[in-house]
């Protein structure tokens, strides 16, 4: 249940920010959805990307995991998946990780970060530059990893997310017609095969 909440609360406060600048903005509400991409692709096309984005971001996690692993995963504090190990590999702990890693991780960062700062970036700079400022301003965000893991191994990690948010944003603008939901179902997934990884299997 506080899983639940904890992912209502930071989905709402993902949305309520551009909500608000939408608002005042345009007067109303009509239009808001579509203007962060929340919205299904109609494009074929858009879910076999889909795939093979999705095989090879599973792939290149490898890389990443393994040097967490070796960094000594049980000595770092805070880490999201520690919560849900502590519940042993349940049914409620699934339940868990599902929500943790599809709805209050990555739908909430795909929100605020590719549908609100992305889209407004690549509006006043274009999507070469604005795509990249919006995935370096991603990757700065999970810069705790320095601290938990040592500056190497941290910027490594911080550098995998700069990619995983460009290719989030270049999914977005270039293969789904604006629609933010294939990198939401691309990050999510890939945040629950990791958070598993980490809980059940490390």
């Amino acid at each position: 249940m506080q899983m639940i909440m904890d992912s209502a609360v930071q989905v709402s406060v993902a949305m309520a920010i551009p909500f608000v600048v939408y608002l005042i903005r345009n007067k109303g509400v009509k239009g808001f959805f579509k203007s962060i991409g929340l919205f299904w692709p109609k494009e074929a096309g858009a879910w076999k990307t889909l795939g093979i984005w999705l095989l090879l971001t599973l792939g290149l996690m490898i890389i990443p995991i393994v040097i967490i692993a070796k960094a000594d995963i049980n000595s770092a504090s805070g880490l999201a998946h520690d919560p849900i190990r502590a519940e042993g590999f349940t049914l409620v702990a699934m339940g868990m990780l599902f929500m943790k890693s599809m709805v209050q991780t990555s739908l909430s960062e795909e929100i605020l970060f590719r549908g609100f700062i992305g889209k407004g970036l690549i509006n006043v700079m274009g999507f070469k530059y604005g795509n990249i400022v919006q995935a370096l301003i991603f990757g700065s965000i999970h810069g705790f990893a320095i601290l938990q893991f040592g500056v190497v191994k941290g910027m490594f990690l911080v550098l995998s997310a700069c990619l995983a948010g460009w290719i989030y944003g270049y999914l977005m603008e270039k293969k789904a017609n604006g629609s933010m939901m294939i990198g939401w179902l691309l990050h999510g997934t890939s945040n629950f095969v990791s958070f598993f990884i980490f809980s059940f299997l490390l």
